[in-house]
Order: structure tokens, then C-alpha cells, then sequence
């Protein structure tokens, strides 16, 4: 394939995962009072992440972050903007690490690995996500603590609230596609 056509191809799989990922942020289980929801959002990142690496997918998730807080996000300061959209949904790409060990792995057909390298995928990129929503928590929606609670606490307790569910519900669904449909995983050279 050449050059033109990779690039090509690469920038479409990018901004079609961005696309996917802000549509599923609207199909929400649930919604919390303060901000975060359970939702599929991280499902397309953690799949283009293990497709194509972290490069890629933290870029369509800073492109996903931007979206978001264009249609209806909270805008308190740049630095908030940054922690809650732009790095919150970025590094979720941190998931691409596993990129190469899970081909590996469904080149080889071995099931316990595919099992382990999404497993660890998704909750780097999920972890990557809460770390994110933890921290602005902490430092920028401190005032919403309840008395006489630790803010680190509450943050910390908050976040996992919504942010475990989508996690794991993301890892399950990217598990199964990666048994079900190994190809999807293994981009075309």
C-alpha cells in the first residue's frame, strides 16, 4: 500500500473512531449529578488504540475531548479544559502500548493472552481516563465535597462511581471482538 493511501486510511480510521466514540457519549446509562456518565465513549478509542497504537487513538481521543466540551462541556478555566476533555479522553490511547503483544497474540491464536492484553488495555486506557477526572476533581471542583470529607476521597470515590462500569464494559465488548473478529485488529501493511 502506498504511503498516500496508509496516510489516508490512517486519518479516516482516526476520525471515524473520534466520530463513533462522540455519539456513543450520548447513548448514557447513567449520568452523575456533577459530571461523568456511563456510556460506551471509551469503547472506540481502546479499539483503534489496539489497531493502530497509542498515537493514533490519543489523538482521536483529544479530538473526541474537544467535541464533547464543544456540544455541552463545562468550561471553568483552560487548565480544567485540558485535565476533563482533552487529556481525560487523549490518554486513553495510552491503551495502543498493547497494540503489537495483542497481534501478537491473535496472530497466534492464544486466547489467554488475547484475554490479558485486552484486559490490560483497556483498564491502562480506563485508568488513564479516571487518573485525568480524579485530579480535576480534586483541584478544580473541590467546593462540591461534602463537609468534613476528604476531597481526594470524594474525588476518587466519585469518579470510580461511573468510570469503573464504562471500563469494564469497554473491555468486555473489545475482549469479544477481538475473539470474535481477530482481523479487525490487524491492519492491513
Amino acid at each position: 500500500m502506498s504511503q498516500t493511501k496508509n496516510s489516508t486510511r490512517l486519518l479516516t480510521e482516526t476520525a471515524i473512531m473520534s466520530a463513533l466514540s462522540i455519539v456513543l457519549s450520548y447513548i448514557v446509562i447513567f449520568r452523575m449529578p456533577q459530571g461523568g456518565s456511563v456510556s460506551l465513549v471509551l469503547l472506540p478509542l481502546i479499539f483503534l488504540a489496539l489497531r493502530r497504537g497509542p498515537i493514533w487513538a490519543c489523538t482521536a481521543g483529544a479530538i473526541c475531548g474537544v467535541v464533547q466540551l464543544m456540544f455541552g462541556g463545562y468550561f471553568l478555566n483552560p487548565l480544567q479544559v485540558i485535565f476533563d476533555y482533552v487529556l481525560s479522553f487523549g490518554t486513553v490511547g495510552f491503551a495502543g502500548f498493547f497494540a503489537k503483544p495483542l497481534q501478537g497474540a491473535l496472530q497466534e491464536r492464544n486466547q489467554v493472552k488475547i484475554f490479558g492484553y485486552t484486559l490490560a488495555a483497556s483498564l491502562l486506557g480506563g485508568f488513564m481516563a479516571y487518573l485525568n477526572n480524579v485530579i480535576s476533581g480534586i483541584v478544580f471542583y473541590a467546593e462540591y465535597t461534602p463537609k468534613g470529607q476528604s476531597v481526594f476521597a470524594y474525588s476518587t470515590i466519585y469518579n470510580a462511581t461511573y468510570m469503573i462500569p464504562e471500563t469494564l464494559a469497554s473491555m468486555v465488548i473489545v475482549w469479544l471482538l477481538a475473539v470474535r473478529a481477530p482481523k479487525l485488529f490487524l491492519p492491513d501493511k
